[in-house]
């Protein structure tokens, strides 16, 4: 029986049923073929048009369950279930052009990813998704190109492995997401966010003409489906995008697209920043001359090889120091410092050996505790020689609100500017290296996120473009004060007219109404529809409530209570 609605959708509705055949994994032999009560332990590679797989299990350990990328069309994948059992299973149906209904997809890193056009993903359970070797997970993802998507009726649950990103990730990395339909689904994620909306500010391509609509947010592992929110990197005032009656499942309140912490909360700004690298640089001086007083400051300064930091300026504490126990002039060699600012800041001079080619930054963290700014850190390190990506590690948030810094030291060859922090963290310094065309330099970064639940955080990947010979990684977790969570759902378009009426305990009717003769209406008892058309001064009349609300707000395709929070923020 078809279901109405994601939050329908479990394992009692999705996958195999009756006596299935076994089978090995196969390539498919002719257009329009049909498999089907098979169950396979392998994988099915789709050569050809128009094939249907039906009521089948298929178990792999390789890389992918289900592979359509091979320029075929018209793949129909129905009522199956997927399972990947393998440390390098990482995508469950991967490709262009197939519709999945009703199947039961898990332990996949990724459990669809789609590429290019004609993608139909609908009625199925994609859950419990599988974490190795710090990578990052997704129930549904795609990093572009990609158009004509639809994204509907689905349960997606990321599972409580570490290493999530969200439940559905739209990333515009490798091309433009378009024209994708996103509705009727249920998200929960034990991760970042339940769904990045296809204009991530750090991808190259931004998303046009996505629709988020009717979708349940929940709460089973988050306060706010995600650790970090419900939602990010979706642009509403993008060019045909949409993002209508979105909700939380457990209350049917308003989930908006531009989910963020209220102001008044924490900000973290880069004071200052330096590279040293030449021979004969003995020390590093970083300024916090324009640091607030009673901020929180924090301060890297990474050298090469197993000299040390010989002399620190007054008022700086020592929070951590991570180096490498061999005598490689390519180690990292890197410390964490930290401060309240006083009324009078300036320059802060660090001393050290005359070929550590020092590099660093201070961190400025206004709203900060200051009798109880550092929470905790974690550190790690390794020879990450030939590799462009390291992680840093987990730390366990104790409280609701808290900032997480991730700072990395490291050496590299040929470095310049470009140290790309983790998808879900912002970036606050990059100091690189000095540019220099042979030997090892210095580099650091410092990344932020606010953790709104508790538990551990998980690893984090950072990114460079040339390898890095070595590196230090720390997670640091501060305290900050008079932080608010943002408002979800706030006070609802009935307190929104209340408050734009100046009245109070009235109904979304009598406050209209009120409106009306604020704004130099007559004193007539119009039903709600009349009102808003009146108010939006829209001559000819909307007859529908939620798109004369859009009228009066100036927006197109917004549920009635986002309209109305439009009008009233």
């Amino acid at each position: 029986m078809a279901v109405s609605h994601g939050t329908e959708v479990d394992e009692t509705n999705t996958g195999t049923s009756g006596t299935l055949t076994p089978s090995a994994g196969f390539s498919t032999s002719s257009d329009s073929q049909v498999i089907e009560d098979l169950d396979i332990t392998g994988t099915i590679t789709v050569l050809h048009d128009d094939v249907t797989i039906r009521n089948c299990k298929i178990t792999s350990s390789g890389i992918r369950g289900i592979d359509c990328s091979n320029g075929t069309t018209g793949t129909i994948i129905e009522d199956c279930e997927l399972i990947g059992t393998g440390t390098d299973s990482r995508i469950g149906i991967f490709g262009s052009e197939f519709t999945v209904s009703r199947c039961n997809i898990s332990e996949y890193r990724t459990q669809i990813k789609f590429v290019n056009s004609n993608v139909v993903i609908e009625e199925s359970y994609l859950h419990d998704n599988h974490h190795n070797d710090g990578s990052h997970q997704t129930c549904v993802s795609t990093d572009g190109p990609a158009s004509a998507i639809i994204i509907r009726k689905n349960h997606m649950d990321s599972g409580t492995d570490p290493g999530n990103s969200a439940a559905l990730s739209i990333y515009g990395s490798n091309g433009q997401p378009d024209d994708i339909l996103v509705e009727d689904n249920f998200f929960n994620n034990n991760g970042s966010y339940c769904t990045y909306g296809g204009s991530v500010s750090t991808k190259e391509f931004q998303g046009t003409n996505i629709t988020y609509q009717r979708n349940a947010f929940g709460r089973k592992y988050n306060e706010f489906c995600g650790i970090s929110g419900p939602v990010a990197s979706f642009n509403p005032n993008g060019e045909g995008n949409l993002w209508v009656d979105n909700y939380w499942e457990d209350d049917d309140t308003t989930v908006r697209p531009d989910w963020e912490p209220t102001e008044g909360g924490q900000e973290i700004n880069e004071l200052s920043k330096q590279v040293r690298g030449g021979t004969g640089a003995a020390s590093i001086t970083l300024s916090s001359a324009n640091a607030t007083e009673g901020s929180g400051l924090i301060a890297i300064i990474n050298i090469r090889g197993t000299e040390s930091i010989t002399e620190a300026p007054e008022g700086w504490t020592l929070l951590a120091q991570e180096v490498f126990t061999t005598s490689s002039n390519g180690v990292p060699n890197t410390y964490i410092y930290w401060k309240i600012a006083g009324a009078s800041e300036g320059d802060n001079t660090w001393t050290c050996a005359t070929t550590s080619y020092p590099a660093g930054a201070i961190i400025e963290c206004l709203g900060a505790d200051a009798e109880n700014f550092i929470q905790d850190y974690e550190v790690t390190n390794s020879a990450n020689s030939g590799s462009t990506t390291f992680d840093v590690p987990s730390i366990d948030v104790t409280e609701s609100g808290t900032f997480v810094l991730a700072m990395v030291g490291c050496t590299a060859d040929l470095f310049t500017n470009q140290l790309t922090p983790p998808d879900d963290y912002t970036e606050a310094s990059d100091t690189g290296g000095d540019g220099s065309t042979s030997g090892r330099r210095s580099a650091t970064g410092v990344a932020y996120r606010q953790y709104n639940t508790t538990g551990a955080t998980g690893t984090h990947t950072y990114t460079m473009p040339d390898k890095s010979v070595n590196w230090n990684a720390f997670q640091v977790a501060i305290t900050a004060t008079g932080l608010a969570l943002a408002d979800q759902g706030g006070i609802g378009a009935l307190g929104r007219l209340n408050a734009m009426a100046g009245t109070e305990g009235l109904d979304e009717l009598g406050a209209l109404q009120k409106l009306v003769v604020d704004a130099g209406g007559p004193d007539a008892k119009w039903g709600k529809n009349k009102c808003l058309n009146f108010l939006a001064g829209t001559e000819t009349g909307v007859a529908d409530e939620v798109g004369a609300a859009n009228e009066w707000a100036g927006t197109v395709g917004l549920g009635y209570d986002e309209a109305i929070r439009r009008v009233n923020p």
